[in-house]
């Protein structure tokens, strides 16, 4: 950082550290681009065509010469202008893009070692020879929810521990998807137990996970029960489905998904008594299973109104609101920052508070790679708030997208971390500009709201066109006609989780209060997801992701110029008249002038009867 008087220009502010995200981007583009050349080394196909080769070898190379040059000129030395200007290059750039190739370099190796390890493990040398049926053990990782694929009635994912072929056992370590028939495994397992059955093991057609493992009915042996924490988390799921279970369809299920990130038509809750139709094993207990008490006969959720409701949520922009994300941290965060000052308690409490309270929020949610952000990002920002350090949205983001890469460079692949951490990245970076230059125009609630969605949805707009090649035109007004029932729904869908297990009562009354938000969302969704007229198709893949990004570009610039001349034309005109300073107007006044001009627009509103006149007339504007 660079230290000195007033005077100098260069001094950075800390608040404004941005100098690691180009290096966070260079890490996760060094990993994409060693798991593609390693999967086109394995599978014989390649990766980039021939054009795309040959530009990112160009442009590694012209990177690579421009580090040289700059270095040679800083050696020898230029005469005049040119020496000035190509020393501070050098001072400035060298470091960083040295930096850049070695976070490239690290980021690559991390990706290939974990692709070759992966490559050699037995589960997958085995499902690539065929999948024969196998015994498996493994641990679950995620909640057992309603399957997606129709040969299937549940699923969950798990990490392999060890795998029985031909009488021999061997161990493995590689991440699989369990497939299951039975409806009372599918009820009454676990997340976090140990279990072991019988299957069949192939690659993934789909997905991130490589593995698919197909159980067969009654073979399954629960080999040890879940932790007591995540029994507690079922207990309290259970309990607050039955809750949630008691509203309308729409609050069966945009409540749960709101507060814990599972949409209603996904938890099952069938009795373990229940036999599965079609299933002849059905009836079987499963050996090691204590905990199946409790269960509940569930009425099914009406499958073709979750289906078009979900279509209609992804249609309109708004179905990043079904999955917990920082914001739910965000606002947990907030409450107890607010509570604690009001206790005057001291940081390092706050902290710890806080900490506490993300931990807590993580262990009640589903398992997503946005909640995993979000809860490193927020163990980050608790930190420096116990050293007393200001928090620093865009250098804590950055820091934690690099240390979640290392650890698990998987999620360089996955779409919910990358929007996550985009969405992020564009709230930190352009939020604050669009809401200063919209403030002059609309107020300051309305400007800040708008200006949160535009940031988050420029920088995940590429990532969505890789995922769904169309443009949802009515994603911004849809954004704001729901954005402020979020945090109310929020907040009382939460409440009522807590209190799901000992007052149920109360916990309905709090659940109905959360889908009154939520109905105003659906009523959003329908409104504006199902005019499939504003959406456009558009380009997919990458070259699709890559013209959007340039298409963005070149508004933003277009944009800024324009607001560049403005501002030099304010300038100009005011010295040319002597006038000074532009004056800026009030909050009270700007609502005046937007309410006034709202009504001369609609003038059937406005319009003077006999013998009275607007007040409008008359005044100098």
């Amino acid at each position: 950082m660079h230290t000195g008087t007033g005077a100098n220009p260069r001094m950075e502010a800390g608040s404004k550290d941005w100098r690691m995200v180009p290096i966070g981007i260079s890490m996760w583009a060094g990993m994409l681009l060693a798991h593609g050349c390693f999967g086109s080394w394995t599978t014989g196909e390649p990766a980039f065509t021939a054009p795309q080769a040959w530009l990112i070898l160009v442009c590694l190379g012209l990177l690579v010469l421009l580090v040289l040059v700059l270095s040679r000129c800083e050696e020898r030395g230029l005469p005049g202008r040119c020496w000035s200007f190509c020393s501070s290059l050098v001072r400035g750039l060298r470091p960083s893009l040295l930096l850049m190739l070695l976070t490239i370099l690290l980021g690559a190796l991390a990706s290939l070692s974990t692709d070759l390890m992966q490559s050699r493990d037995p589960a997958m040398v085995h499902a690539s020879q065929g999948g024969a049926s196998i015994q498996a053990r493994l641990r679950l990782t995620s909640p057992v929810t309603a399957s997606s694929m129709r040969q299937a009635l549940c699923q969950a994912d798990g990490s392999l521990e060890s795998i029985t072929r031909e009488g021999r056992q061997v161990t493995s370590h590689s991440p699989v998807r369990l497939l299951l028939t039975d409806q009372r495994a599918c009820s009454t397992l676990l997340a976090g137990s140990h279990i072991q059955l019988s299957g069949q093991l192939r690659l993934a057609p789909v997905g991130r996970l490589p593995l698919w493992l197909t159980g067969q009915d009654g073979h399954i042996e629960v080999l040890a029960q879940a932790p007591w924490i995540k029994r507690v988390v079922h207990a309290s799921w259970r309990s607050f489905f039955q809750v949630t279970d008691r509203l309308s369809d729409q609050g069966r299920v945009l409540v749960p998904g709101l507060t814990v990130g599972l949409l209603g038509q996904d938890y099952l809750g069938q009795p373990a008594t229940a036999d599965s139709e079609g299933s002849k094993d059905a009836g079987k207990p499963i050996k090691g299973l204590t905990e199946s008490a409790g269960l509940w006969e569930r009425q099914p959720v009406n499958q073709t109104y979750a289906s078009m409701l979900t279509t209609h949520f992804r249609q309109a922009g708004i179905m990043h609101l079904m999955a917990v994300s920082g914001g739910h941290f965000a606002l947990l965060a907030s409450l107890i920052r607010r509570l604690c000052a009001r206790l005057l308690l001291p940081r390092q409490l706050v902290a710890l508070a806080v900490t506490a309270s993300y931990c807590a929020l993580a262990l009640m949610v589903y398992p997503s790679d946005s909640v995993l952000r979000a809860l490193v990002m927020g163990l980050i920002g608790a930190c420096g708030m116990w050293r007393g350090r200001p928090s620093q949205l865009v250098s804590s983001l950055a820091w934690t997208s690099m240390g979640v890469l290392l650890v698990n460079p998987a999620m360089s692949r996955s779409y919910g971390f990358a929007l996550s951490v985009a969405a992020v990245l564009g709230i930190g970076t352009m939020a604050r500009p669009i809401a200063r230059g919209l403030s002059a125009h609309l107020p300051k609630v309305l400007a800040e709201m708008m200006a949160m969605t535009l940031s988050a949805q420029a920088f995940t707009l590429p990532i969505q066109v890789l995922m769904q090649p169309q443009l949802p035109l009515l994603s911004l007004p849809a954004n704001m006609l729901v954005a402020p029932f979020v945090d109310f729904s929020t907040l009382t869908g939460l409440a009522a989780l807590l209190l799901a297990t000992w007052n149920q009562t109360l916990a309905y009354a709090l659940a109905w209060l959360s889908s009154a938000g939520t109905l105003v969302m659906e009523r959003t969704a329908q409104s504006l997801g199902s005019q499939t007229s504003f959406l456009i198709p558009w380009a997919g893949g990458a070259g699709g992701a890559l013209l959007m990004l340039l298409l963005e570009i070149a508004i933003m610039a277009s944009f800024h110029i324009v607001h560049l001349l403005w501002q030099q034309g304010r300038r100009r005109a005011g010295e040319a008249a002597g006038l000074g300073q532009p004056h800026r107007l009030t909050m009270m006044a700007r609502l005046r002038f937007w309410w006034s001009d709202t009504r001369r627009i609609f003038g059937h509103w406005s319009r003077p009867g006999p013998g009275r006149q607007t007040q409008e007339e008359g005044k100098e504007p």
